[in-house]
């Protein structure tokens, strides 16, 4: 209450105070909608792209520890919203499920290149305002919860440093008990 109106409006915009991300789902498939926009120098959509992420470490582990791993991929595109049932039509969910279906290929979550040039491009810009400050720190931590895997394809590191730097999150219990799941199922196979 004690900032300036247009102070106020940057922290609502760096905190997310009055958007959420867009989802649908249907069978076993999540879709996140997140538009690239640049109307507050990045700061909206790398927030959320960062939130997304760690939500995804987050049901990862859940996922692992209830023994139902999965797969799965995320990727940019153009997409254009068509219908009136809130559905997207273009690259962007062509480039994700083929990211999923042809390159993640066990429990994992893969990342396009278009995410990973879109962190590294605001994460190396100069910034020049608060809300640009603050999307280099998202972009940053968004680009702190992926990780190389052996085929040299970018993934979610849902146990990595960026994930376990998040306060209140991910603990030690979570990732034991995910482990522990893990070593049964594999048991079984």
């Amino acid at each position: 209450d004690h900032l300036k109106p247009e102070h106020r409006q940057e922290a609502e915009i760096i905190r997310g105070t009055n958007d959420k991300i867009p989802f649908r789902y249907f069978s076993d498939l999540i879709i996140w909608e997140i538009s690239v926009d640049n109307s507050d120098q990045h700061c909206k959509t790398t927030r959320q792209v960062w939130e997304t992420l760690y939500a995804l470490c987050v049901m990862f582990l859940i996922a692992l520890a209830l023994e139902k791993p999965f797969r799965g991929a995320i990727d940019f595109g153009f997409g254009v919203p068509i219908g009136g049932q809130n559905e997207i039509y273009g690259s962007a969910s062509v480039k994700a499920y083929q990211l999923e279906e042809k390159v993640a290929n066990y429990p994992r979550i893969v990342i396009g290149d278009m995410v990973w040039q879109y962190l590294s491009m605001v994460e190396t810009s100069k910034p020049d305002t608060r809300l640009s400050k603050a999307a280099k720190i998202f972009a940053t931590n968004a680009k702190s919860l992926i990780t190389l895997d052996n085929d040299n394809m970018r993934m979610l590191d849902v146990i990595g440093k960026g994930a376990k730097a998040v306060t209140g999150g991910i603990t030690k219990e979570m990732v034991s008990r995910a482990y522990d799941s893990l070593l049964r199922v594999q048991s079984k196979f």
